[in-house]
């Protein structure tokens, strides 16, 4: 009778152990870089023949006064690609600039973006 019972409860619980562990395919799995209320917004730098740069700042702000200023929201650094990723923000108008200097001589970009939730924009740079 002991083993019966312990075949019984053994059973049980490998049984519920797999119902209660199995995953239900039919639940999509979040993606961790997509906010529905943010958007993504990153910029590809390039030079006049089109080649990416990296190493070269950018910086976002909320306005054209706090562009010319300095004041910027946040930076980011271009890498080997030529992309600053600057990832999801709330959606908002936003001010943008980069400044490098190439073979000694110094060259500035800057504009405005729109950012909308759920959307993600890559802008192509081209330092002038």
């Amino acid at each position: 009778m002991k083993t019966i019972n312990y075949f019984l409860i053994t059973t049980a619980a490998w049984v519920l152990l797999f119902f209660a562990c199995r995953k239900d395919s039919n639940v999509p799995s979040p993606d961790l870089n997509q906010t529905p209320d943010r958007g993504g917004l990153a910029f590809i730098v390039k030079d006049i023949s089109l080649n990416r740069l990296a190493g070269v700042a950018v910086g976002i702000a909320f306005s054209q006064e706090d562009l010319e200023s300095n004041n910027y929201l946040l930076t980011r650094v271009t890498g080997s690609d030529g992309r600053a990723d600057f990832g999801q923000l709330l959606p908002a108008n936003y001010y943008y600039e980069a400044d490098v200097t190439l073979n000694g001589i110094d060259h500035h970009a800057e504009g405005q973006v729109v950012v909308e939730a759920g959307e993600n924009i890559e802008r192509e740079l081209i330092i002038q």
